[in-house]
């Protein structure tokens, strides 16, 4: 089996799938496009939607997809993933379009004349025709490649929560007048 395919397939699954690494304060759901899946303390993974709270003032939660309906609480959850195929298949061809043409270039150039030195030459290219043809096609192609691989494994957006100390700056009203304090913990 020759290996220069497979090669090529995997440096594209690599280029499509991109993910995205967030550090966050809190892990309270914010509304997410496409599949959402949420990593728990104890080490399982879970498909999560959000869910409106029951109260306006409160923000929303995370609920199961399978089985529907069960409440997820925020301090079981250690990170969650969310996977957008529209971007993934849109980050996918810019990627390995650039490539394709970062390659296609230089093999048009290093091809040469078409008719170098012949007389009975039907078309005749160009060392520049044939580089510009060249990251065309080699672009078109890795285009449309890791466009379908790219919408395929999606591109992923991980949060996890930040457990760097942040400062936080809360005010304080008493009989001597508004104070404010800055507080942290660990």
């Amino acid at each position: 089996m020759r290996r220069g395919p497979l090669l090529i397939l995997s440096i594209a699954s690599l280029a499509a799938g991109c993910v995205h690494e967030h550090r966050v304060s809190t892990l309270r759901p914010v509304a997410t496009p496409g599949e959402t899946i949420a990593e728990l303390a104890d080490g399982r993974r879970i498909a999560v939607r959000t869910a409106p709270a029951d109260d306006p003032s409160d923000s929303a939660r995370w609920m199961t997809v399978e089985p529907a309906g069960a409440i997820v609480d925020d301090a079981t959850i250690t990170s969650y993933t969310t996977v957008n195929r529209r971007r993934g298949a849109i980050e996918g061809m810019f990627m390995c379009g650039l490539g394709g043409v970062a390659i296609g270039a230089p093999l048009g150039l290093a091809a040469g004349d078409s008719c170098s030195g012949s007389s009975s030459c039907f078309l005749h290219f160009s060392r520049g025709v044939r580089a510009v043809t060249s990251a065309a096609i080699l672009g078109g192609i890795g285009a449309a490649v890791c466009g379908v691989l790219g919408y395929r494994l999606g591109s992923r957006d991980v949060y996890k929560l930040n457990r760097a100390v942040i400062p936080e700056v809360s005010a304080c009203i008493d009989s001597h007048g508004a104070d404010a304090a800055l507080t942290w913990s660990f």
